[in-house]
């Protein structure tokens, strides 16, 4: 269990994104009933102690600006439907040109990072959170499993 404090808070970020895996589209959608793109990076932020506004261009506003290049899981990648346009989709990257985001046709799902999105990309987002918030939550993590564990036993 050392080995968790080592990694990267934004694979914790990626983990939680794929959690939702599954779950059903809902426009506006904010909880495990049904999501849309901005209630799943709302939901999996809100886990760590960020929280973000509504709307996924406003998110795309906010924390600090990365390369495509330089893209680390956790990172939030924000879309648009035409190549330059407006931002209106959003997305988590959970690492090897693999991103999370709850398609309108799917629901939550993981999709390669692909030319049509790599063309649609308007702009990437690192949020860091707290490290307060960080390891009490992955402590809360191991807690729950350990629990499970034992009641299996």
């Amino acid at each position: 269990m050392i080995l968790l404090m080592f990694l990267y808070s934004g694979d914790y970020v990626a983990y939680e994104a794929m959690r939702y895996v599954g779950v059903k589209y809902r426009y506006g959608g904010f909880d495990t009933t049904g999501l849309d793109c901005s209630g799943l990076v709302n939901l999996v932020f809100k886990k760590f102690g960020i929280y973000l506004p509504r709307r996924s261009r406003d998110i795309a506003q906010q924390g600090r600006e990365v390369s495509p290049d330089s893209l680390m899981p956790g990172d939030v990648l924000a879309f648009s439907r035409i190549p330059g346009g407006r931002v209106n989709h959003l997305g988590i990257y959970v690492g090897a040109g693999r991103f999370v985001h709850a398609s309108s046709t799917r629901g939550v799902v993981v999709d390669s990072l692909n030319d049509y999105y790599m063309k649609r990309l308007i702009t990437a987002r690192r949020f860091n959170p707290s490290k307060e918030v960080y390891f009490s939550t992955i402590l809360s993590w191991i807690r729950r499993d350990a629990l499970k564990e034992f009641s299996r036993n």
